[in-house]
């Protein structure tokens, strides 16, 4: 069988053109370009050349020498599927956001301990965004240009900012919850300040923590089809206190999982305020027992709106 496929390739002139069909325009068909792409969407330049090299060969082979850009797409993935589906949905989502010119900014709030920045680098390492910024290193910005005595909350962590108010409250309202707002109101502005440069630069991102608040940003971004946005949780609150002893050991005890633990109480109000938020706000909100799947979901989310917001074919 083997001797058989190769007396039929020595039959191929490879050097035929094939001449790919778009909208307004044609192209000649590439193999170096096409392995360029797959190189982009995750495979190695040998492996990626052979896929680009055996859909010229089957081409030539059915005597196809004018193909349209939306066929031969179709080709590529059917090949890319049975290699790696993770690859093939990297590449549909690179042919998809590469046609226009938005840049895919991914929005990921959770409370403390829920996973958001693994998460995130997950989503952004598989789809190939190389910008990913916390909210807590927006806050810490903020805090050198806003003074402690202007700010107090802003100076704390997110579940004791409570602890510095100067508004009294009716004993009903949670002071932990009032706390927490009062804090978002200054990061958000940080937030929305970096979803503003990077649509003005074209460049997407990836942006993550407890600070992105349903209700907090503005509506308007999330209206944006390029612009999506996921609520994790921990429904488990045994599970949620042990991702503080992983995080513990992964950060070589530079975040000890005691300091979280004695405002665990804390941590778990802001978690539900979160997940109530998202669900007022239809927010997907993902309970993050596996980051894998986790993350599975997230980039299936991203790429399945993508596509259905683009009307027009990729072509």
């Amino acid at each position: 069988m083997k001797r058989q496929e190769k007396f039929r390739w020595r039959n191929f002139n490879l050097s035929e053109k094939i001449i790919v069909t778009k909208e307004k325009y044609e192209l000649p068909f590439s193999r170096g370009i096409l392995a360029q792409s797959l190189t982009r969407a995750g495979l190695d330049q040998l492996m990626a050349y052979d896929i680009a090299e055996d859909i010229k060969k089957e081409l030539i082979m059915q005597n196809i020498f004018k193909v349209r850009c939306n066929d031969l797409r179709n080709i590529i993935l059917e090949k890319l599927e049975k290699i790696d589906k993770k690859i093939a949905e990297q590449y549909t989502f690179l042919e998809v956001t590469g046609k226009g010119d938005k840049p895919t900014i991914i929005l990921i709030s959770g409370s403390s301990g829920t996973g958001t920045s693994t998460v995130a680098a997950n989503v952004a390492q598989r789809m190939g965004i190389r910008n990913v910024i916390g909210t807590d290193i927006i806050r810490e910005v903020l805090r050198k240009i806003i003074s402690s005595e202007l700010a107090p909350t802003l100076h704390k962590s997110s579940f004791n900012a409570w602890e510095v108010l100067r508004t009294p409250l009716p004993t009903y309202y949670s002071r932990v919850l009032f706390g927490f707002r009062e804090q978002v109101e200054y990061v958000v502005v940080g937030i929305e300040a970096v979803i503003d440069r990077a649509l003005k630069e074209g460049v997407s991102i990836v942006i993550e923590g407890i600070h992105i608040v349903p209700g907090f940003i503005k509506m308007s971004y999330l209206q944006e089809k390029n612009i999506f946005m996921f609520m994790l949780k921990l429904k488990d609150t045994e599970l949620h206190r042990s991702r503080y002893y992983v995080r513990e050991e992964e950060t070589q005890k530079r975040r000890p999982a005691e300091h979280y633990l004695k405002h665990f109480y804390e941590i778990r109000e802001i978690h539900d305020f979160l997940v109530e938020e998202a669900s007022k706000y239809n927010i997907l909100c993902i309970d993050n027992i596996y980051v894998e799947q986790t993350t599975d979901i997230i980039i299936e989310r991203v790429i399945s709106e993508t596509i259905d917001k683009v009307k027009k074919p990729i072509d």
